[in-house]
């Protein structure tokens, strides 16, 4: 996986979070320079599961946040944390401890810039159903 804040040079262009793969040791690379699933506005963070399940959040197009996510590297699903604007500062990571109870669930984090959750974390909780069930987002600071 490659997870930066692309651009064209000079930077006139938003590529966003983009994934790329190499299936042969890096001799040549694979992968989607627009956006893993889809365009988005960037700010990447990435995370892999103990299933071998690859996840990229990301700024939406709309401010909000998102969650690609690929078994293979090449074919994404994009997800919706927030659609809301003014977001920022996403952090994702996942349980992958084996002897945990929530093992596989993916948090996803992110600060509200304006709104009624103006400069509160908020997470949102992707459960065990690896990617394919519903998010639910909860504001987790006062």
């Amino acid at each position: 996986m490659q997870s930066n804040n692309s651009t064209s040079d000079p930077s006139s262009t938003l590529f966003g979070a983009n994934a790329f793969f190499s299936l042969d040791f890096g001799q040549t690379w694979g992968g989607q320079i627009q956006g893993a699933g889809g365009t988005n506005s960037g700010d990447p963070t990435t995370a892999i599961g103990l299933n071998g399940r690859q996840y990229v959040g990301y700024i939406s197009t709309t401010g909000g946040m998102g969650v690609s996510y690929s078994d293979d590297g090449i074919n994404w699903t994009s997800k919706t944390g927030s659609s809301a604007s003014s977001l920022n500062k996403n952090h994702l990571t996942i349980d992958n401890s084996a002897y945990s109870a929530y093992e596989g669930y993916v948090y996803n984090a992110w600060v509200a810039f304006a709104g009624y959750n103006s400069m509160r974390l908020s997470l949102t909780v992707q459960p065990m159903m690896g990617g394919r069930g519903h998010l639910q987002s909860v504001s987790v600071t006062q």
